[in-house]
């Protein structure tokens, strides 16, 4: 209730009919009329149901109703919430079915809270906590990259979605995804990267890159990558390498050459990263960068069929490829890839 002459009270009825579950919100200034009318709207919506048109609620009725423990919101309006500024505090909630399209929930707190089925079409979800949030069959844009955005994805149940995005923008994205990877799962990163040009590493995006990975390898993250190497490898290229089997990284390696047609396809000109998240499968997600002359293209995926599909891929790389012992004598190693 809120006090006062301009004073106001929220009310939710919740009726359960022939196994189904119908909840219907209705503000009013007047406690009798704000009952009346919640239950009026239930009665239609149980025995009228085409004539039933759901509100559009505010963002005081979810807030108002959350703070006194009313977490079960499933299959309510709330296209036009604005919780940017608010008490955007929503763990645990039952959001399935509910409509978020448009709506404002940057930063909102959705740790745990169930979305299955909603509607998120150009919702904002900027710095959004969802940590171990349930996104099956979320509808949301085709490239919405807010969801992305600083967003927290610990162990979040995601859909069935893929993103393309290239450059700079994707790595960062990947980057930010990688150090919300919780290591209390069973994670780990499957890579393959084209070392053409080898001061990638050296120049500011890659740097940062590697310090992502120095991370995820403190936090006893397990790494496997594959590089791809020019037919004589420079020095460089063995200081590169040499740095990651230092840091613990499992390396294989093998010529551009051979890496041209490994199960059909063309490796030669591609960066893979995968992210496995064995706890919660479906945390799991893709990346690849793909270059075809000066032209790149890229994604980043969480549809099942891509995430086997690259892991198939970047398996039977990794069998033919040269494995490094930490210990390597590079020089000599690399010397007999070509053979």
């Amino acid at each position: 209730m809120t006090p006062g002459q301009q004073g106001a009270i929220t009310v939710k009825a919740a009726v359960e009919y022939d196994g189904k579950e119908v909840i219907t919100i209705h503000t009013h200034e007047n406690i009798l009329k704000a009952h009346f009318f919640t239950y009026v709207k239930a009665m239609i919506a149980v025995y009228a149901p085409k004539e039933y048109h759901p509100d559009i609620h505010s963002t005081k009725e979810l807030t108002y109703l959350y703070k006194i423990g009313e977490r079960d919101f499933r299959g309510l309006n709330f296209s036009q919430v604005n919780l940017m500024d608010g008490e955007a505090n929503l763990s645990d909630a039952k959001l399935m079915g509910c409509n978020f399209s448009q709506a404002n929930l940057s930063r909102v707190n959705l740790t745990n809270a169930d979305l299955t089925g909603s509607d998120l079409s150009h919702a904002n979800l900027s710095k959004a906590n969802l940590t171990g949030a349930n996104l099956t069959d979320v509808k949301l844009d085709e490239n919405n990259l807010t969801l992305l955005d600083g967003t927290i994805l610990t162990n979040t149940i995601m859909p069935e979605i893929r993103m393309e995005i290239i450059g700079e923008s994707r790595l960062e994205k990947v980057a930010q995804l990688l150090k919300h990877i919780d290591p209390q799962s069973e994670s780990r990163i499957l890579a393959i990267h084209s070392m053409t040009d080898s001061i990638w590493w050296d120049n500011p995006l890659g740097q940062k890159f590697w310090e992502v990975n120095e991370e995820l390898i403190k936090r006893e993250i397990s790494i496997q990558r594959v590089f791809i190497l020019p037919e004589v490898p420079t020095q460089k290229h063995l200081q590169v390498i040499q740095e990651q089997l230092n840091s613990g990284i499992k390396v294989a390696c093998i010529c551009q050459e051979k890496a041209k047609d490994v199960q059909g396809y063309r490796w030669d000109n591609t960066n893979l990263l995968i992210s496995e998240n064995l706890s919660v499968p479906r945390n799991s997600f893709t990346a690849r960068r793909i270059m075809n002359g000066q032209t790149e293209s890229g994604y980043i995926s969480y549809q099942t069929r891509v995430v086997e599909t690259d892991k198939s891929l970047f398996n039977a790389l990794w069998e033919k490829s040269e494995k490094l012992p930490t210990q390597a004598n590079l020089q000599e190693q690399l010397a007999n890839l070509n053979t």
